[in-house]
Order: C-alpha cells, then structure tokens, then sequence
C-alpha cells in the first residue's frame, strides 16, 4: 500500500512540474460544497435518537419529562483546492488537483425526569487530503467560454479526531462510558466532472462545475481509550473502529447499528463488520483560474 501511495505522489509531482513548464497553463483556486453521507457515521447517530427516544418514552409516565437536543451527522463538507492543467494534445487536457476536505459535527441530548437523567453527545471533526490526477477535453462553446467534461483517479487521506459519551443516571445503578479516539484511512476513487469557464480577460477565468466520486475508505483505526462505571479505562494504541448490531433493546425498538471502537474484533457483538467511511457523492464548485 505505501509503495501505491508513493508512486501515485510521484506522478502527481511529475505532473506539476510539467504542467508550470508548459506554455500554455493556469493554477485554478476553487471553493468547494459536498454534502456528506457517511452511512455508518449517520447510522450511529440515528440508532442513538431511536435510543434516547425509547428511554424518553419509558421515563414519561412516571412523571414530567423534558427532552432537549438531537444527535445529528456530518452534513456536509467545505473544501479548497488548487489545480493545475496542461494541453498534452489538440484540446486534451493532463490536470493535477489537490482538494482539501473539512467538516465536524457537535450534538448532544439530555432526558431528565425527576431522580432520573439521560445524557449524550457526540463530537467529531474530519479533514482529508486529496490528491487527484485528471484527463478532461475542452469544448469552445462561443468566445471566451469553455466547457470541460473530466474523469480521473484520486487518492484520499482521511483523519477524523472522534468522541463519545454517555450518562444513565438513576439512584440505583448510575453509570457512563466514553470513547476518545484519533482515528485514520485512507484508499484510491475515481471522479468524473463537468467545468464550465467563462474568461473575460486573457489572464483570467471563472468557473463553476460539478464533480462526482467514488470512494469508500476502509479499516478506519487509530489509538484512544475507553472508559465506563464499571471496567475503568483502558488505553487502546492499535484499535479498530467496527459497526454492530445492538440487540439490548429489540423487543422495543428492534436491531440498532452502532460503532464500537476496539483492539480487538468484538465477535462477542452481533453482525460486527469493520466500519467504513464513504465519501461517495457531489461536489460543487466555483472558482478563478489565472493563466500564464
């Protein structure tokens, strides 16, 4: 896997070298919007507001009870990339692109209801790097105005600092666990998108467009702790973040898949996998190109 990573740097810096060599260039800065759905991410969340839903209900007829929050997901992600292009043919274009994704989510819930107290929150933050190596062809539509369709392969570093925790409070049996963990991906998609450029001066263009990918990162691990009421903690340096099926509650609110950060694979746990992030989906974009 290093030796893929390092080959595919190197023909990206290859590129970029070419590519400011050339005579006929540009460097493009473009904002990005991707809306996110990072299924297992999103899962977690959703199992846990059917969780503290299932607890409000069993708390309400004992007497007043307010519920305040929702835990939520990643909505989206803002991006910044550079680009920069060379005619290699009669309007075929070889482009490298670097992308920079960002994105965090904070959300948190309480139950309370006379001696009785449920609490909960989930914080995140992700950011990726992503290298891309791209062939488009550009199409003059009218005077300075261009269109680009594209397609290419990327490479996607992801590192996502991830914490949990929760409380049950009741007289007889109070409890908490917390999950802290820093954890990494990383693995190869393809894309393909459409540019369309205005340029109203020879040394400058705007641009909008759209992009889609395809990229699903695997074996998301890193290092954290865990620690609840009854074990204490424990330090995890080599853990693995992996997606079950909580079985504690079906007869009230069925299976409810939820991600479990472990040394070790949790076989104990129902249907385990190992979790994944996928940032398959849209980009939109707009941006300057500056030509030399």
């Amino acid at each position: 896997m290093k030796r893929k990573v390092l080959f595919f740097l190197l023909v990206l810096l290859m590129t970029a070298g070419i590519s400011l060599a050339a005579k006929k260039t540009f460097i493009s800065l473009n904002y990005g919007y991707t809306p996110l759905h990072f299924t297992d991410f999103d899962q977690n969340s959703e199992s846990y507001n059917a969780l503290f839903n299932h607890w409000f209900d069993v708390f309400s007829p004992a007497g007043f009870t307010e519920k305040t929050g929702n835990f939520g997901r990643f909505s989206h992600a803002n991006s910044f990339e550079t680009e920069m292009r060379l005619e290699i043919a009669n309007q075929f274009e070889l482009a490298l692109i670097f992308d920079v994704y960002s994105s965090k989510m904070r959300n948190e819930v309480t139950i309370n209801s006379g001696e009785y107290s449920v609490y909960g929150f989930i914080d995140s933050k992700i950011a990726i790097l992503n290298p891309n190596l791209v062939l488009d062809r550009y199409f003059v539509l009218t005077k300075g105005v261009y269109l680009e369709p594209y397609v290419g392969v990327g490479y996607f570093f992801a590192k996502m600092p991830y914490k949990q925790y929760f409380r049950f409070y009741t007289p007889e049996s109070p409890g908490f666990e917390e999950t802290s963990a820093t954890l990494k991906t990383h693995g190869i998609g393809i894309l393909g998108g459409l540019t369309l450029e205005v340029r109203p001066f020879k040394f400058l263009g705007l641009v909008v467009g759209a992009r889609y990918r395809e990229v699903q990162m695997k074996k998301i691990s890193g290092s954290g702790s865990f620690i609840d009421s009854v074990t204490g903690k424990k330090k995890i340096d080599d853990g693995t973040l992996y997606m079950y099926e909580n079985t504690d509650h079906l007869a009230d609110i069925g299976f409810l898949p939820m991600l479990v950060f472990s040394e070790e694979r949790p076989d104990h746990l129902y249907n385990v996998r190992e979790a994944e992030l996928n940032l398959s989906g849209w980009t939109f974009l707009g941006g300057i190109r500056i030509w030399f």
